[in-house]
């Protein structure tokens, strides 16, 4: 699956905007490109647009906005994840709340240790 630079773009300044970038880390996955904050997934970024983790605390707000789905995997919806269209999270207002959901919920985590 071919990989959007736009949005990998997007995904860094948006990152860099709300955190040292020492502690964001990229890795290819599932056919794009996840960004992890100290070692736990905040997103990834593809032609198709974007995923991000926006925990479930935080899911309903994040479906409400429009252009957002629930992430499906499998067949099966993915807890946590939500899904944005590559059009959609090209509009600021909307990548930047869910940018700081996804931010927000992934600072909550522990640190995974690198592997």
């Amino acid at each position: 699956m071919p990989r959007d630079p736009g949005i990998e773009q997007a995904f860094r300044e948006e990152l860099a905007a709300r955190l040292p970038m020492e502690r964001v880390s990229e890795r290819p996955m599932f056919g794009g490109l996840c960004f992890m904050l100290d070692g736990n997934m905040v997103g990834g970024a593809s032609d198709r647009g974007a995923m991000l983790r926006v925990g479930r605390a935080a899911e309903a707000e994040a479906l409400a906005l429009p252009g957002v789905a629930p992430m499906i995997h499998g067949g099966r919806a993915k807890p946590d994840y939500v899904r944005i269209g590559r059009e959609r999270f090209g509009e600021a207002a909307a990548r930047r709340r869910l940018m700081d959901m996804a931010v927000a919920c992934v600072s909550a985590l522990p640190p995974k240790e690198a592997t």
